[in-house]
């Protein structure tokens, strides 16, 4: 007797991939065993900052049949310093969770065009990857620095009681400053509350901060002291505080009234 292959082989005048006896042609042998990660596409939602938590969502989708076990890692090119590190389970193509999005939380360590490197890698080298030219992505992206107060000045030393008196600071931010708000108060006064905030305006595409003061009537004669905080778009602030910025007088008298000719100095100026 024949055995059922045989008797297949014998009754088929050609061979072919379609004479399959037992199983699917289209079959993968080893559908278990093969995984192929791409890394489709990398962006950050939002401007990141350096020395503060962020993030960068990864496109990641399983190619192959069989899940994906691994880590993706996170790098800057720079000094190759590792920012993040998640080890993560992917499901085979053909399965729901095959394609997804992943965030993952990253802390620039340094500011300026940086270079990201996200790279997946395989745990079990058993198994290896059937493609590894679309496991790493690059992102290249900005970093954002905290804002800086680079100078202060007011118009005046001196300012009587009832006058005006107007102050900015200058300031420089990757990506602009888009509030600012300055603090006085008499500086014989030590307690929080006795300080009066003034809203500032930005000018010179929010390179200047200007905010003035109406100085009371009433107001006890000394020095003034200024504190002013900053703050760009991602809420991250700077702030100074100035001493003595300017002083309080007493305004000089002054008398509007008739002129006497012959008696009042010439020329009258009213005083």
């Amino acid at each position: 007797g024949y055995t059922m292959s045989e008797c297949y082989a014998a009754s088929n005048v050609m061979l072919s991939w379609m004479g399959t006896v037992v199983g699917d042609p289209k079959m993968a042998a080893y559908s278990n065993r093969l995984h192929d990660v791409n890394i489709s596409n990398i962006r950050a939602p939002e401007i990141l900052s350096k020395g503060f938590n962020g993030s960068v969502e990864v496109l990641l989708e399983n190619l192959a049949p069989a899940e994906a076990i691994g880590q993706i890692e996170v790098r800057d090119r720079q000094n190759n310093i590792l920012l993040a590190n998640i080890s993560l389970t992917i499901p085979g193509g053909n399965e729901i969770g095959s394609r997804l999005i992943l965030p993952v939380n990253i802390t620039p360590i340094r500011t300026g065009f940086v270079e990201l490197l996200v790279r997946w890698i395989p745990s079990d080298t058993s198994s290896p990857e059937r493609v590894t030219t679309n496991n790493l992505g690059i992102l290249n992206i900005q970093i954002n620095a905290v804002p800086e107060i680079t100078a202060s000045s007011c118009s005046t030393t001196q300012v009587t009681r009832g006058g005006v008196v107007t102050c900015e600071v200058q300031v420089e931010d990757d990506f602009g400053v888009i509030r600012g708000s300055m603090f006085w108060q008499i500086n014989a006064t030590t307690s929080s509350a006795n300080w009066t905030e003034v809203n500032a305006g930005g000018l010179a595409s929010d390179t200047r901060w200007i905010a003035s003061i109406t100085i009371p009537a009433n107001i006890t004669l000394g020095y003034v002291d200024l504190h002013w905080t900053v703050f760009d778009a991602q809420n991250l602030s700077d702030e100074i505080w100035i001493e003595n910025a300017f002083s309080i007088s007493d305004a000089q008298a002054t008398w509007y009234g008739p002129h006497v000719q012959n008696v009042d100095q010439s020329p009258w100026i009213g005083m």
